[in-house]
């Protein structure tokens, strides 16, 4: 089964027809803000221990990119790059990003919503190597730098692997797979010691999943990928961690791909015995971009409600 990104049996990511894009900031977000030095990830002085415990409740959380009491401003003053960004999981960690204070732009292939409020919008196509050039030259002319990239745009089909074709399947690697390649050889270089990548896996890179034969196999190499990214630029002070999220309640899951789905079937398998929210990723996706997680590199963060964590035995 499947359409663009999240397949039920697991992805986080907001599809655009193939890409997204970002833009450079418009209006209030023309100047850089005069603090450029964050910390560097290598970490020269420990973070307070200041982590909340979140409750383990059945519903989810409200997608409003709220402001979290006690730790507002986490992001503030940074510069952040969000693709797939006017939907799902995208428009989630943008809306949370701004209310932390940073100044967020977002990319998708082509209009088909709003951007969250504070946050600027520019086209792009996250396949198109001239296009990742032409966005960062716009980065460094009006900010200088960027701190924070989160590329979640991508996409999925749903097909017996006998029945995919050589097109569908390279479609799926161009969009997923060299599109987080892409990415992240295009920000590492405006980033400061400090920056933070965050690709987005899914659990169908770390458990397979029929039908998804292309998408699991692009979700998979983001994971290697991500951890050669995080070695090779630890060096430079800069982080590199990919989230994994599990079935994410999205517009994506509720398209016609899906209608042969059993939902609430699949919903009884999750242990904490629901869906997830885009806001449970982009909460993730905040830990990972912020300085909460500067000795975190290299790893994968899975937001599943415990589908990975193996299996339980029915009862009689």
């Amino acid at each position: 089964m499947g359409t663009d990104a999240q397949s039920p049996r697991g992805d986080a990511e907001r599809s655009a027809s193939g890409s997204d894009t970002d833009g450079h900031a418009t209006g209030a977000g023309e100047s850089a803000p005069a603090d450029t030095g964050r910390a560097s990830a290598a970490g020269k002085s420990a973070p307070a221990d200041t982590g909340r415990a979140s409750a383990a409740g059945k519903s989810a959380p409200a997608d409003t990119g709220r402001l979290t009491a006690g730790a507002a401003g986490r992001l503030a003053g940074l510069i952040a790059l969000v693709t797939g960004g006017l939907g799902g999981i995208g428009a989630a960690v943008a809306r949370l990003f701004v209310s932390e204070g940073a100044t967020v732009l977002v990319t998708d292939l082509a209009p088909h919503g709003t951007p969250p409020p504070g946050a600027t919008y520019r086209p792009l196509d996250v396949t198109d190597e001239s296009a990742w050039q032409a966005l960062t030259g716009e980065l460094r002319r009006d900010h200088g730098r960027l701190d924070v990239l989160v590329h979640s745009a991508g996409i999925a089909i749903s097909r017996p692997l006998l029945d995919t074709s050589a097109a569908e399947f390279r479609r799926v690697q161009e969009t997923n797979t060299t599109a987080t390649f892409l990415a992240i050889r295009a920000a590492a270089p405006l980033m400061p010691p400090g920056g933070s990548i965050v690709t987005l896996s899914s659990i169908n890179g770390v458990l397979g999943a029929t039908g998804l034969a292309a998408y699991a196999a692009t979700k998979f190499a983001v994971r290697g990928l991500t951890k050669v990214a995080a070695l090779e630029l630890a060096e430079a002070g800069i982080r590199v961690n990919t989230l994994c999220p599990g079935s994410i309640a999205t517009a994506i899951t509720a398209a016609p791909g899906f209608a042969d789905t059993d939902m609430d079937a699949y919903t009884r398998t999750i242990p904490l015995g629901r869906r997830g929210a885009a806001q449970d990723v982009a909460e993730a996706a905040l830990y990972l971009a912020s300085d909460a997680s500067a000795y975190v590199t290299g790893t994968e963060l899975v937001v599943d409600g415990g589908i990975t964590a193996g299996r339980r035995f029915p009862r009689r």
